[in-house]
């Protein structure tokens, strides 16, 4: 499989999500309230545009998903958004008339509507390209070893899929930007993490777990995660239409010691 890994193991969508425990202490309850106001702050300047407030909508119930899967009483919660985002084109095509050269792979995509995700793996190798997404993030003001997981929530696809499709998920550094960043310049794709399958029917991807992206990968605070489809095609909207990817980090409570 090259960069990939082929044997990573497939973590189904919410496959082992536990049931919330109902009796919660006061410590809990208060962890999270403060996570619903601060999911609620990171949307309030955003309330007139449609997007966003679908966005907030489905950020909430997410949030519920969460708090299933971990010990809210002892754990601090933030939410950023994708700081930047980017189709990258890896492909022999010279058939991209807007491109440099007519070269597909010199195609620049960081500016557009939607994110493309898609392989064609047996196709005549004179055809074979890959569209890859490409994410940026930068990490709440935390030292990394504070950090107890991560999970990525995306939007909606554009167009519900009806079969299921393989996505791998690879994290990297983020020295590149929206404008510039194509199929020869992207950072390196070395880093596999994690396989999510998404069923047939499905709209979403699904929380993913990127723990491992966010205290391995970053770089001074930042890292970016590559999405590449095993076979077949997806496309998510981008940050640009207001449908930034959401990066929840969980932290580790922390005790202070006050001496007077």
């Amino acid at each position: 499989m090259g960069q990939w890994e082929k044997n990573m193991p497939i973590f189904p969508i919410y496959k082992d999500i536990p049931s919330l425990n109902l009796i919660s202490s006061f410590s809990s309850f208060f962890h999270s309230a403060h996570f619903f106001f601060s999911t609620f702050l990171i949307f309030l300047p955003l309330n007139n545009n449609t997007n966003e407030k679908m966005l907030f909508r489905t950020s909430i119930l997410s949030t519920l998903a969460i708090l299933a899967i971990v010990n809210v009483a002892h754990a601090g919660f933030s939410i950023t958004k994708a700081t930047k985002d980017a189709t990258v084109i890896n492909s022999v095509l010279k058939t991209c008339k807007a491109c440099p050269r007519s070269e597909c792979t010199r195609c620049t995509r960081g500016y557009e509507d939607t994110l493309d995700i898609s392989s064609n793996p047996n196709a005549n190798p004179k055809f074979k390209s890959t569209h890859r997404a490409l994410i940026g993030f930068k990490l709440p003001d935390v030292p990394v070893h504070e950090i107890e997981a991560c999970y990525l929530e995306f939007p909606d696809f554009t167009r519900a899929r009806n079969s299921p499709i393989e996505l791998k998920f690879a994290f990297t550094d983020s020295y590149w930007d929206e404008d510039k960043v194509d199929g020869r310049n992207a950072p390196d794709v070395t880093f596999p993490f994690q396989r999510v399958e998404v069923k047939a029917g499905s709209s979403n991807i699904g929380l993913v777990d990127a723990t491992q992206a966010c205290t391995q990968g970053e770089i001074d605070g930042e890292f970016s995660i590559f999405i590449e489809a095993v076979d077949g095609g997806v496309k998510l909207p981008s940050r640009d239409v207001g449908y930034p990817v959401l990066l929840h980090v969980i932290t580790r409570e922390i005790d202070y010691e006050f001496i007077n």
